[in-house]
């Protein structure tokens, strides 16, 4: 009885996951060219300061715990 309950839930989890997988990737498709257009007209000095961002966005993420106990 668990094991069927633990089957169950690793499949729905496995559906939901593919689900959201599918999802961001047409959600990113979509407005590629608007980004494209958009990240062109960077400068070198504002692609330095969004790496830094985009590492400190990574370190203050991984760094917080997402489930307190």
């Amino acid at each position: 009885m668990e094991k069927a309950k633990a089957a169950d839930a690793i499949e729905i989890e496995i559906t939901a996951s593919s689900r959201r997988g599918v999802l961001g990737a047409v959600v990113l498709v979509f407005p590629k060219h608007l980004l494209a257009e958009f990240a062109s007209g960077f400068a070198p000095t504002e692609y330095d300061m969004l790496t830094i961002s985009g590492l400190t966005a990574v370190v203050v993420i991984s760094t917080a715990s997402v489930v307190l106990p």
